[in-house]
């Protein structure tokens, strides 16, 4: 693959993001606060900057796809403001619960749901365990 079809292929994900997060909206405000750190913005730009290092890497199997990642980037601070201790194992779970009300859920497997509730498990700084993929990584 060229360098303009790796442009494009990203400019495409950027648009997967507008219209991931436009479905997803809803759910989002619900959770999510104006908070600087880990508000709507945050979790938008986490988001675009993991699609822009799939990208940067393509000899890389991140063992992912694009509705993956933005899906991982979106939710992974969820309740971060509500229970700021535990919010990757909370927010997991309300991604899990959540994600059942998307048009866009037949695309995925259970597989890539499950991988996309580990990410958000596994993303903290903190996370002292073993990742259990690439893509948690």
């Amino acid at each position: 693959m060229n360098g303009t079809q790796l442009l494009s292929n990203f400019s495409s994900s950027l648009s997967l993001l507008n219209v991931i997060e436009k479905e997803c909206k809803d759910i989002l405000s619900k959770y999510y606060n104006n908070s600087k750190s880990h508000g709507l913005d945050h979790v938008r730009e986490v988001a675009k900057r993991a699609l822009e290092i799939k990208y940067a890497y393509p000899d890389i199997d991140f063992e992912c796809n694009d509705i993956m990642i933005i899906l991982a980037g979106l939710f992974h601070d969820i309740m971060s403001e509500q229970n700021r201790e535990h919010h990757e194992t909370v927010g997991a779970e309300i991604f899990l619960k959540e994600i059942k009300k998307f048009t866009f859920i037949d695309i995925l497997s259970e597989e890539e749901i499950n991988k996309v509730a580990e990410a958000i498990t596994q993303h903290r700084a903190s996370y002292k365990g073993e990742y259990s993929n690439k893509f948690c990584e």
